[in-house]
């Protein structure tokens, strides 16, 4: 790395694989990252391996929010604190898997980020460590902030996992066109709300979402749909006159309902089906 600094040779991909006790790794992952942010990095994945529950994830350096090339970010197990600094303007693509974040920063990277799409697994708070406290964007009854999330750019959102105090807010992403539910926690109501307000939504994937039970989808946007393993679901109503994609299968007996959808429209579904 230190070659790569001194002879300033562009490093346009790195993956950081990390398992070494915290004291051990701080140095030297905040001095990898520098150097390949100096050398414009496009595609940066950090995977930090805790090793025991009294060591610590990884809390990136504020040099990484500097990274004007950076296009693709993936984080295993580390930290993204607040900081001032916001010079994302090429990231595209951000997962985050069971991680800390910031509420406040997460709102910034979707609000600064024009290309952002983004993937969460089972995110928690660093202030308070309450998955919960997601719901908190913008800082919520803390007084920060609103507490409504704002990410007009913002075009897809796959959450897996536990991260229930967002979905709430999520109403405001008026422009987004994905949505991917992973074994997430979205009760009947939410859903419903969520596909009544997002008016630009073109895809709605659910899998393993085992709070759903009834579920009615209405949407003239929605064009293509994907119902996997819903253990507890009952009856599903779909009201989608411009769907051109529909999957579903889930095991057990359920009482769909097709009341507008297109003749053409390629849909497959699991046997215990009932019309």
């Amino acid at each position: 790395m230190q070659r790569y600094l001194t002879k300033k040779y562009r490093i346009t991909e790195m993956y950081l694989d990390i398992a070494l006790p915290y004291e051990k790794r701080e140095t030297s992952i905040d001095k990898w990252i520098m150097i390949a942010v100096q050398n414009q990095i496009q595609k940066l994945e950090i995977k930090i391996v805790v090793l025991n529950r009294y060591d610590y994830s990884h809390r990136l350096p504020e040099i990484l929010f500097c990274a004007k090339s950076l296009k693709y970010l993936k984080c295993l197990k580390v930290e993204l604190p607040y900081y001032e600094t916001m010079e994302l303007t090429s990231l595209k693509y951000l997962t985050l898997e069971r991680g800390a974040v910031n509420v406040d920063m997460l709102q910034r990277i979707i609000s600064f980020c024009p290309l952002i799409e983004l993937d969460v697994t089972s995110i928690h708070d660093l202030e308070e460590d309450s998955l919960s406290c997601m719901g908190k964007v913008n800082g919520g009854d803390e007084g920060r902030g609103s507490g409504t999330m704002q990410a007009p750019s913002l075009q897809k959102f796959v959450g897996y996992g536990y991260f229930a105090g967002l979905l709430p807010h999520m109403v405001a992403l008026k422009n987004l066109k994905k949505l991917e539910f992973d074994c997430a926690p979205v009760t009947d109501d939410i859903l419903s709300e969520l596909v009544y307000v997002l008016v630009a939504l073109e895809t709605l994937v659910l899998i393993g979402c085992s709070t759903l039970e009834c579920i009615k989808i209405s949407s003239n946007s929605l064009t293509q749909l994907r119902i996997e393993e819903g253990f507890h679901l009952m009856k599903v109503t779909i009201d989608t006159p411009n769907l051109l994609e529909f999957s579903y299968n889930c095991e057990m007996e359920t009482s769909l309902s097709l009341i507008s959808v297109l003749d053409h429209c390629n849909a497959r579904f699991f046997p215990s089906v009932k019309d």
